[in-house]
């Protein structure tokens, strides 16, 4: 009995022995035989990635590329200052007709703005729209103010820039008197210039279409030019005070001429 229940036990044993050692065999130095099934099953199965980690929201990069780079935001431009003017200001005088002036405005931003025309402090009327633009004024009347006003957009609230056009009003004048100055045995000739204005003004001369001089200045005033001569052409100009800009007024005196025989007097002579 003992004999064949030995000769049944030894094959099994054998076989135990040989597969153990088949298990170690496969196994690398450094493991052992659950360390090494471990690895195995850590080969086969992917490790679990938390969800919404960065690992699963960005793409793995190829092998030996780099990773590109994310685009930079685009600034935003940086609104540029508001302009409103108006050319000429003040607008010439003539008389009975109206002045014309160009009004020329600039938002500084990418949107529309819009250009609001008060006359003499009466309520504000649309006058223009745009970011930027250039429109002629054509009915400026003579003596009134107006006032125009950029705003941004068109809630008419946001005030970006303002321009005040005015004309001359009656009371504006420049003479001259005697003009043409009377012929008689004198170098020189004498005019008196007589000027008067709103609010101050200057006095300019030319002789012949050349530089302007400065004649004299104030609100109102009379000055005598004793140094006209025969054969030349000078030009008055009343221009707003320290302004020299857009004359208010234009006069041109001459003398008349003189008889055969006179002889002209040097011309340094016949400057102001």
């Amino acid at each position: 009995m003992r004999g064949s229940t030995s000769r049944r036990v030894g094959p099994v044993l054998h076989a135990l022995t040989v597969a153990a050692a088949l298990v170690l065999t496969a196994c690398t130095p450094e493991q052992t035989p659950a360390s090494a099934a471990r690895t195995a099953a850590a080969l086969r199965t992917p490790a679990d990635v938390p969800t919404g980690s960065a690992a699963t929201l960005q793409p793995r990069a190829a092998s030996g590329t780099t990773p590109a780079a994310p685009p930079r935001p685009i600034p935003t431009p940086t609104p540029g200052p508001a302009t409103l003017s108006a050319s000429p200001n003040p607008v010439p005088t003539q008389a009975g007709r109206l002045g014309s002036t160009t009004i020329s405005w600039s938002t500084g931003r990418p949107e529309d703005g819009q250009v609001y025309v008060s006359e003499d402090g009466q309520p504000e009327k649309l006058f223009a729209s745009g970011s930027t633009g250039s429109q002629e004024a054509p009915w400026i009347r003579s003596g009134a103010s107006y006032e125009f006003r950029l705003y941004a957009g068109t809630g008419h609230s946001e005030r970006l820039a303002a321009a005040t056009v005015g004309r001359p009003g009656a009371d504006t004048k420049l003479s001259a008197a005697p003009n043409p100055v009377p012929a008689d045995d004198e170098e020189l000739g004498s005019t008196t210039i007589t000027w008067t204005t709103e609010s101050g003004g200057d006095v300019y001369v030319s002789e012949d279409g050349g530089p302007e001089r400065l004649f004299a200045s104030g609100t109102r005033g009379t000055e005598e030019a004793a140094w006209i001569c025969r054969g030349v052409v000078y030009e008055f100009h009343l221009y707003p005070s320290n302004a020299h800009t857009n004359p208010l007024g234009t006069v041109t005196v001459t003398r008349a001429e003189d008889a055969p025989g006179h002889e002209p007097p040097p011309r340094d002579r016949c400057q102001a």
